[in-house]
């Protein structure tokens, strides 16, 4: 790609960020991570948190506490009148920040991957044409930079969406370096950051077995133990484990209505009034809605574990020994391929079949397909 025409297109996508700074955003979340990062810089998470509605992964209220800790630098948090002003635009410049550094992260992701595509077992556009390497990354991180998606969910609402995907993504990378350890460790850091990441895991650490072995599987679990007692040890020592286990499962039913202005099937079937009928609703005989939900979800994860399964493992495991061996370029092409159909099946059953959805839990599909897209090219 025509290098100045690429910083151009960068830079404008960045301006469009700026742009949209000073929107109030999603302001019912913002008001959540003021209020969340305040009782957190001011008491700590463990006297702050049960003082307010916090019900994210215990660890996102040290990132909320960072953000807060950094308006204090600059303004009082406890000057009420201003603080909590929804155009705060010293919070919404902090606030905002993540996620557009997490947008230009993923797109940097997208980069290292174009540079190291045989390393990492993704193809290029025309593997005998250098060409090909320098193009088609770069435009699928030009894609995803000035798609309407990423510029919404981060730079307008405030949303970190981007920053779960981006650290997942870290994640991905480090599997496919052969770093089980580090791999679970990351995925772990990103399920505590984004919870929505947890729908990943089965499929995950399935990627890192076939890809890793028993072995490199055992290590990424350990990794995965480490990040988790690492990042909870506060509440660990101070004897409540048991928020950390709430602030994991007390979203199961937390906004028990069809759906959240995700515009899926559920909101079709409220007819257009997703937030107004519970999802306890009768649907298909006597399962309520929610239940039917559960169930089409987990066959659409059953058939993304078998696809990923069944297609791959004969492969792999003719090819390890008590330690695993490298798989050939068109094996390893074939895994990633798999494990990024998997991802994109349950992203999407998700979004589409799980009741209480939010319309960001499509999100990473963006992302996902983005990445998908080459396999799709050329294989």
């Amino acid at each position: 790609m025509n290098r100045p025409l690429f910083i151009l297109l960068l830079a404008t996508s960045l301006l469009a960020r700026i742009v949209l700074i000073p929107n109030p955003g999603f302001e019912a979340d913002v008001s959540f991570w003021k209020s969340w990062g305040l009782a957190t810089l001011d008491l700590g998470v463990i006297k702050g948190l049960p003082l307010t509605n916090f019900n994210y992964p215990t660890p996102f209220a040290y990132f909320l506490g960072f953000m807060v800790w950094i308006y204090s630098l600059f303004a009082d948090p406890h000057n009420f009148n201003e603080f909590w002003q929804n155009t705060n635009l010293l919070f919404l410049i902090i606030a905002k920040a993540f996620p557009i550094i997490a947008d230009f992260g993923i797109a940097a992701v997208f980069l290292y991957i174009g540079k190291h595509t045989k390393k990492l077992g993704f193809p290029s556009l025309n593997p005998a044409s250098p060409a090909g390497r320098s193009t088609l990354y770069p435009l699928l991180s030009l894609i995803y930079l000035l798609s309407p998606i990423s510029l919404i969910d981060g730079a307008l609402w405030g949303q970190i969406d981007s920053v779960g995907v981006l650290i997942f993504l870290c994640a991905l990378l480090s599997a496919l370096k052969k770093q089980p350890f580090v791999a679970g460790l990351i995925f772990m850091i990103a399920m505590m950051t984004k919870l929505q990441n947890m729908v990943y895991g089965p499929i995950f650490f399935l990627f890192v077995w076939q890809f890793a072995g028993f072995t490199g599987l055992a290590r990424a679990a350990f990794g995965a133990l480490t990040g988790f007692v690492g990042l909870n040890i506060e509440f660990i020592l101070a004897r409540q484990s048991w928020r950390v286990l709430a602030s994991i499962t007390s979203n199961y039913d937390y906004f028990p209505w069809l759906s959240l202005n995700a515009y899926n099937p559920w909101w079709i079937f409220s007819g257009a009034h997703g937030q107004e009928i519970s999802d306890k609703v009768a649907a298909i005989g006597i399962l309520n809605a929610k239940t039917v939900g559960i169930l089409a979800f987990s066959s659409f994860y059953l058939f993304a574990i078998l696809h990923q399964l069944l297609r791959n493992t004969k492969t792999y495991l003719s090819n390890y020994s008590a330690a695993a061996k490298l798989l050939t370029i068109d094996q390893t092409q074939v895994a990633i391929k798999r494990f990024l159909e998997s991802l994109i099946i349950v992203n999407a059953a998700f979004f589409l079949f799980q009741t209480q959805s939010h319309e960001r839990y499509a999100f990473p599909l963006s992302i996902f397909l983005l990445l998908w897209a080459p396999f799709f090219i050329t294989i």
